[in-house]
């Protein structure tokens, strides 16, 4: 139990990953009140909504740290620190949703096909400092790797832009995106929107098989206890913020969120549990709205 671990040992300082934080704000503040005497509380591993790092600053503690990190560039790569948690949460919230700026001797560049963008522009993060590994024992002919080290550089997978004033946002990994009729979506802005909704707990999306779409983009969806959440609010929410072509075509109440050992959600798990909820209940089904695009024509 973390609670009465933080009391019994006296903690200053631990990092958590947003699944655990989001489990802790379930408790009430009688609970949570030994969490208060914590200096430092870092968290990691998966993004982690506005609305949850908001209720964790003011029930637990004002002293937040995100770190983004991989395991082939020792982390961390960036930091969003406490002052900038104490700016996003009381002036600029979408500070909150970046992943912070570069440590001492990190270049990230953000780039596509072509090369570096510029800001606001969406591409692949890459990499490059003395942290960052040469590379993989045995890699050679595989191409089940997720990143790639080239001239001493790693290309992440993971997919974002930069502020003019230097944040990095992330908007997904590579291998997450939709390609939903000829649009390419990225999850994470979906579940963003999602998230930010009032009694949700979590959210995930992802892309399942479509005879017109390729792929339709489908959302599943936790809430906190006692919560009453509807599938017209969540998608009313989403065409209200979110383009057309990026609203989820269904959305599914979960239970639970299958996750990793490493309590990321697990998006493949997530797609079967989906698609087959989706078969079982056709009523899920969002009808598209009239006036949204339809499917690009191929070229």
């Amino acid at each position: 139990d973390i609670v009465s671990a933080v009391a019994a040992h006296e903690v200053s300082h631990t990092v958590l990953i947003p699944t655990v934080i989001a489990q802790l704000l379930a408790l009430d503040d009688k609970t949570l009140a030994p969490l208060q005497r914590l200096r430092m509380l870092a968290y990691a591993g998966a993004p982690m909504p506005v609305e949850h790092i908001c209720q964790a600053y003011r029930r637990i503690t004002p002293n937040l740290v995100q770190y983004y990190g991989l395991v082939e560039a020792i982390p961390p790569l960036t930091v969003l620190d406490a002052a900038a948690h104490r700016r996003g949460v009381t002036r600029t919230p979408k500070l909150l949703e970046s992943v912070g700026r570069p440590c001492i001797g990190v270049r990230i560049d953000v780039e596509d096909d072509h090369g570096p963008v510029g800001d606001g522009q969406i591409g692949e993060l890459v990499v490059a400092g003395p942290a960052v590994s040469p590379g993989y024992h045995d890699s050679l002919g595989r191409e089940d790797l997720g990143k790639r080290h080239v001239g001493g550089r790693l290309h992440t997978g993971d997919v974002g832009f930069t502020s003019p004033g230097g944040d990095i946002y992330l908007t997904g990994r590579l291998q997450d995106m939709i390609i939903t009729g000829g649009y390419n979506v990225y999850p994470r802005e979906i579940e963003q929107v999602i998230a930010a909704i009032v009694g949700v707990a979590d959210a995930v999306v992802v892309g399942v098989p479509d005879r017109v779409w390729g792929q339709r983009i489908v959302a599943g969806y936790t809430t906190v206890a006692d919560a009453v959440v509807t599938d017209q609010q969540i998608t009313a929410q989403c065409r209200q913020q979110l383009a057309h072509f990026k609203c989820p075509k269904a959305v599914v109440r979960m239970t639970a969120l299958p996750v990793t050992s490493l309590g990321k959600i697990d998006r493949k798990q997530a797609a079967a549990v989906l698609a087959a909820s989706l078969e079982n209940q056709a009523g899920k089904i969002i009808e598209n709205d009239p006036s949204a695009p339809r499917p690009k024509e191929p070229k």
